[in-house]
């Protein structure tokens, strides 16, 4: 029998209450925090995104719109958007209607490249920062068009290693290490670490976060494996620092950009059982997209799939994202993005419910959002993101945010 990492949970039941019940603060040693036992918002004051797009940015529409993929998308200050693609040209900068007015590459790079892993994070004023791992270039708006204020600079040798999960409104970025995983006796199940460190633009180190947990290991015949659909680490940053948390709890962790403990955002949170049906409807539906043998061929890879090592529920949640004005969006997790999306962190399949919390901590009111959609990029009255069209094919929309949206 396998051993079971069994998360200690406080389970909260949903009862009346008020809104000023709903949210408790403390301090402890300097750090705030804040307990949600229900959303703040409801009815006709909660926060919601319109049933149809005011923006789409569609392959249907001609070739300056096929990115191939979308890497990123961010609204500048005067409506214009701008587009980090996965394939053509890198970054493409479209007006309000949604016309294509410049197209960049970063100097040096060919017309044709791929970016997968490029993130757009907007600093002071109109100022964008493109990082690619460790690779960190900007741009400015001048006008109605964009200018490469400096040639990507990556970090100097010697500098600490990582890799960049968060770029900062200022700049400098939270940097992850890898878990090395240690033996441990056939069916154990443990909680392995990652090195996290906050470095400046120059790859110099401003602070060592320390180790914080990041993925959930079970040992097997053939090694360390990791447990499917398991809590794994959800970094996010923007406007006021960085947070992260780990899906065995509803719990965030907050630090300035300077790395300083500031906060932590916890919710009243249900733990989701992963029964032995669930197990094998995940197991059969993934294999049917996954596994490449057919017929009786691939019966053998199926049945190794099962016999993988998987979790007792569902993690607290899937990924986050920092809003302009500060606000903390945090994504649930749902079986059904593990299965077709291949992990919880992908862009989710089926409708995603994200919790709103403000910049004190409180859990303002939970946002759905449409299926196969992921936000890049949430302003104070407007949600604009990727949405998977198919195979290789992405589009750009944006929404309206608001109470009275429709």
């Amino acid at each position: 029998m396998r051993l079971r990492l069994l998360a200690a949970t406080a389970v909260v039941v949903a009862v009346p209450f008020s809104a000023a019940a709903a949210q408790a603060t403390r301090d402890s040693a300097g750090i705030h925090i804040t307990d949600n036992a229900g959303p703040l918002l409801r009815g006709a004051r909660a926060l919601r995104i319109s049933a149809l797009p005011i923006l789409e940015l569609d392959a249907d529409k001609g070739f300056n719109y096929d990115f191939g993929g979308v890497a990123g998308a961010v609204r500048l200050s005067n409506g214009f958007v701008l587009v980090a693609a996965r394939s053509g040209a890198q970054f493409r900068l479209f007006d309000r209607s949604g016309r294509l007015l410049q197209t960049l590459n970063e100097h040096g790079a060919p017309h044709r490249v791929v970016a997968y892993d490029h993130t757009l994070a907007i600093l002071t004023g109109d100022t964008v920062v493109a990082a690619h791992q460790r690779l960190v270039t900007m741009f400015a708006l001048v006008g109605d068009s964009l200018t490469q204020v400096d040639a990507g600079s990556s970090a100097p040798s010697g500098a600490p290693r990582g890799i960049r999960v968060s770029t900062f409104s200022n700049g400098s970025g939270a940097f992850f290490g890898f878990p090395a995983p240690s033996e441990h006796a056939i069916g154990a199940q443990w909680v392995d670490s990652t090195g996290v460190m906050v470095q400046a633009r120059d790859a110099s180190l401003i602070r060592d976060l320390g180790r914080m947990p990041y993925v959930t290991f079970e040992m097997t015949k053939t090694g360390p494996s990791t447990v499917w659909l398991s809590a794994i680490g959800a970094p996010c940053a923007g406007p006021g620092g960085f947070y992260y948390g780990f899906g065995s709890e509803f719990a965030i962790h907050a630090y300035s950009e300077q790395g300083v403990p500031k906060a932590i955002i916890r919710r009243a949170w249900k733990p989701k059982p992963v029964t032995d049906n669930d197990w094998e409807h995940w197991v059969v539906e993934w294999s049917r997209i996954w596994v490449t043998e057919r017929g009786a061929d691939s019966l053998p890879a199926v049945q190794r799939v099962r016999e993988e090592p998987w979790a007792e529920q569902l993690p607290a949640f899937a990924a986050c994202l920092v809003a302009r004005d500060g606000k903390l969006w945090v994504r649930e997790a749902h079986l059904d993005d593990a299965i077709s999306a291949g992990s919880f962190t992908d862009d989710p399949i089926v409708p995603s419910i994200w919790s709103v919390f403000d910049t004190s901590g409180r859990w303002l009111n939970d946002v759905t959002m449409p299926a196969r959609f992921r936000p890049t990029d949430i302003g104070g009255d407007y949600v604009m993101g990727r949405s998977r069209m198919g195979p290789g094919r992405m589009k750009v929309v944006m929404y309206r945010l608001g109470p009275g949206a429709r």
